[in-house]
């Protein structure tokens, strides 16, 4: 819309003929600039699937490591507190161990939690295993 008014508004009262190619090029460059945009910058389809699938659990379908602490941290503590409750392992490799045997509903909470725990090393094997059974439907690789 803005390229399409941004002659009218630069140049008002004055003749169409008058205005050169350059005046031309702001709305050109806005246009492609807006055709550019749907492409650059696209997230790859396996991505989104797995934002797709923290959002499921948490309501928000960012990576955890992009969240400030408190949030991070808050979302993290309604998960432990339902995996105590429910007597589910809280550790990066029993969490692993896990991926291969819980039932395909669970596997979205596990690997929200194995994802909201930690960014080391053992935390991400274990968000892997769980992410690679979603993916593939049946045991992790």
């Amino acid at each position: 819309f803005l390229a399409f008014a941004w002659p009218f508004l630069t140049h008002y009262g004055e003749n169409v003929e008058s205005m050169t190619w350059k005046d031309w090029m702001a709305p050109l460059g806005m246009i492609v600039a807006a055709i550019l945009a749907q492409f650059v910058g696209r997230l790859p389809e396996r991505e989104k699937k797995r934002l797709r699938v923290l959002g499921s659990v948490t309501g928000l379908r960012i990576d955890p490591s992009k969240l400030n602490r408190f949030t991070r941290e808050t979302k993290r503590q309604i998960m432990e507190d339902a995996f105590t409750e429910a007597g589910m392992p809280l550790e990066p490799d029993a969490c692993e161990k896990l991926a291969l045997t819980a039932p395909r509903e669970a596997l979205p909470l596990l690997y929200a939690f194995t994802r909201y725990s930690g960014d080391g090393p053992a935390w991400r094997a274990a968000s892997r295993a769980v992410l690679a059974r979603i993916e593939g439907g049946g045991a992790a690789a």
